[in-house]
């Protein structure tokens, strides 16, 4: 099976605009912006399919927390041992192609989104008709740029969801394969990150 890298799915989803982009222009409000969470079929977002949808306001309030019965896929059992998220959990859902508009709209309500490894997510909702408007911060690359910086090293190039979450002392919102334990996670570590805005600006003036 082809195994497509970051920058496959990334770089066609990345606006001419955002090729410097990092974090949100620090404002009093922080900005309006969406957290995205996402659970699919298998690890490739182009072929998998999507079975959990969760976006977060930037209080932590669910604006969507959607499960989709898969078109292809009959069963998926690594995923399923993963999230316990199974054929009969979603047996009765609607497929995803029917929830586009709504999916669409909601992202639309925000002028930016933040994820955790955001367009590996976001390519598998563009694979499926979803469009947005929004600028994108994915807080997986901002880690990986922004923790050495910190003295923290990963042998893997980017951190996991779970070790950004441990670094930065929100232990209690670990990740446990969870849609919107995912996003809880990945809002608070982009909160934690936000704090962190100057240790960025001192990281971009010396690269």
């Amino acid at each position: 099976m082809t195994r497509f890298t970051y920058e496959d799915w990334a770089r066609p989803l990345l606006l001419p605009h955002e090729a410097e982009y990092i974090l949100p222009p620090d404002t009093d409000d922080g900005g309006d912006y969406q957290v995205i969470g996402m659970t699919l079929t298998g690890p490739d977002p182009i072929r998998a399919e999507v079975l959990r949808l969760v976006s977060l306001d930037r209080n932590g309030t669910p604006m969507l927390d959607m499960l989709f019965r898969p078109v292809e896929a009959k069963e998926w059992p690594e995923a399923e041992a993963l999230t316990g998220i199974g054929p009969a959990a979603v047996a009765g859902c609607e497929h995803m192609f029917r929830c586009v508009p709504d999916i669409a709209m909601t992202l639309r309500c925000c002028n930016h989104i933040v994820g955790y490894n955001a367009y590996f997510q976001l390519a598998a909702l563009f694979r499926r008709g979803v469009t947005w408007r929004a600028s994108v911060t994915d807080v997986m690359v901002e880690a990986a740029r922004m923790l050495p910086l910190c003295g923290y090293e990963s042998r893997k190039g980017f951190p996991s969801l779970r070790q950004c979450a441990e670094y930065f002392g929100r232990g209690e919102y670990m990740p446990k394969h969870d849609a919107y334990e995912d996003a809880l996670a990945t809002l608070e570590c982009y909160r934690a990150m936000r704090d962190h805005q100057r240790d960025i600006e001192e990281w971009r003036e010396r690269t």
